[in-house]
């Protein structure tokens, strides 16, 4: 399988992709970076329903009567929903990339203490003790 290519950490953010970032971090429990990336992935990107329509091929695999092929065409929707499983990895990657991009570009860089644990961004993003980000006014 080829690789996708990672073109969502060089482009330009969209204002809904920024509303979705500012609302997860505004969050009174605030969100982790990961959970912000795959909620931009599951609304912008296709490959949820792609592993959609694989699962739904799965359920007609059972009217072929003939066992080799029905071994065959099983085989061949999971091969089919474990490399949409990897492009949608490769792709959550990418929103990463984009989402703490941003975060820097607007807030400022990390903060860390001696021992390299991040412990804000800037003043107004503060990365609390389970690692969530929360945005402070």
């Amino acid at each position: 399988m080829a690789e996708p290519t990672k073109t969502k950490s060089s482009a330009v953010m969209s204002q809904a992709e920024i509303n979705i970032i500012e609302e997860k971090l505004s969050l009174p429990n605030g969100a982790l970076l990961v959970e912000i990336a795959g909620g931009l992935s599951n609304r912008f990107d296709k490959v949820l329903d792609e592993i959609d329509k694989a699962r739904s091929k799965r359920i007609y695999t059972e009217r072929i009567k003939n066992v080799d092929e029905r071994v065959k065409a099983v085989k061949d929707i999971k091969k089919e929903i474990a490399e949409a499983n990897q492009k949608r990895q490769v792709l959550i990657a990418g929103w990463y990339e984009k989402v703490l991009a941003y975060i820097v570009k607007t807030y400022g860089e990390a903060i860390k203490d001696p021992n390299g644990i991040t412990h804000s961004y800037g003043e107004r993003i503060e990365v609390m003790k389970n690692k969530h980000l929360k945005k402070y006014w």
